[in-house]
This record gives structure tokens, sequence and C-alpha cells, in this order.
């Protein structure tokens, strides 16, 4: 990983970083996952989003998503969940999961719909957060919403199921040190399928 800064600048240091591989199914020409991140007060919000299927139909899907995180003000992730649902309505419909990490307060919310991964690592700690069954956009019967501490050295990695879920980040020595990036490069590199779209996403404190 390479950063380039002009010289008459030096770069801003977040309170969290976010490192994402997204990457289409081959030969299509647009991903048909999404993601997005924004800081709004004292909350950073993370989405990852799968388009049904995958191509142009599935991208439409990912990008209504990301347009409605982009757009909301303040809301707790099953809020802003629900807000997508009525906006993908008019489109194929995705799997939606939405985390908001409170640094301040060490906390961590999470909501998901669909067939999205999470899993929250810390030092002798391994948490998945699961998702409920249904389709934003289409079928909602149900969204929890899970409130879960988040650590000096907590590590949120959430992907679609274009990446298998067999990885386990202690095969990799040293590498929760690492840039989110470089986590992210990683396990798309060792676990994608190849056959679906693909996105993986690391959120860590800085």
């Amino acid at each position: 990983m390479a950063e380039f800064w002009p010289l008459k600048m030096s770069p801003k240091v977040s309170p969290l970083q976010v490192g994402v591989v997204s990457v289409p199914m081959r030969g299509e020409p647009v991903c048909g996952d999404g993601w997005k991140s924004k800081m709004h007060a004292d909350l950073t919000y993370i989405m990852l989003v799968d388009g049904l299927g995958h191509g142009v139909f599935a991208s439409e899907a990912a990008r209504e998503a990301e347009r409605i995180l982009t757009e909301v003000q303040y809301g707790s992730p099953s809020v802003v969940l629900r807000d997508c649902h009525d906006a993908l309505k008019k489109t194929r419909g995705a799997a939606v999961a939405i985390a908001a990490i409170d640094q301040r307060n060490r906390l961590l919310f999470f909501c998901g719909l669909g067939n999205i991964s999470a899993m929250l690592l810390s030092a002798n700690r391994r948490r998945g957060i699961a998702s409920h069954n249904g389709t934003v956009g289409h079928n909602f019967h149900r969204a929890q919403e899970f409130t879960l501490p988040w650590y000096d050295d907590s590590i949120l990695i959430m992907h679609t199921d274009g990446i298998g879920t067999r990885w386990d980040l202690d095969r990799y020595p040293g590498i929760t040190r690492k840039h989110p990036n470089l986590i992210a490069a990683v396990l798309y590199r060792d676990f994608s399928r190849q056959r679906d779209d693909a996105t993986v996403l690391v959120a860590k404190n800085a």
C-alpha cells in the first residue's frame, strides 16, 4: 500500500481507518456490491451492500443504498436500514448491513438483512454478528439491532458472499497491526470465490 501527499499538506489522521477491496464478477462491467462510510457527530457509519445477482441491475440496487447513507443525517442502523428498504423497492433489492461505531463511548451498533457476513475481533475474542433473513427492498420482516463493546484493538470485518467464510486472521501473524486495506486485500486474495462480485470491508481504530 502506498500513500502520496503534497509537500505542503500533512495527512489528516482519522480516528477510524476503513479499508475495502470490491471487485465485480469476471466479465461484468460493473460491480453489484457496494459500500459507504461517513462520519456524523460522534458516529462513524459503515455500510456494505450486495445487490441481488450481479451486473447492471444489482449495481443499481447497491448505488441506491449508498445514496441513502450519503443523504441520511442521523439515525440508528435499524432506522437507516428501513430507509434503504423503502428506497430499494424500485430495484431488484439487496442484502444490506450497517454498522455505527461510537468510539467515544466504545460501542458498536449493527443491523443487517440478507447474506452479509460480519465478524468483530479483538484480543482473544471473536464474535460473529448475525443478519436476519430477507431482502432489503422486497422482504423485510424484522430488523434486530445489536449493541456490542468496541475496544481499542477491535477490528470489524464485513464481506459479501463472494468471499468464503473459513478465513482466520491467526494464519497471518502480525496482520492485525496492518492497515485495513492490507487486511482486506489478503482476505480477498485467499478467499475470493471467483464466481460472484466480491467485497471485503475492514475497520479498526487508527
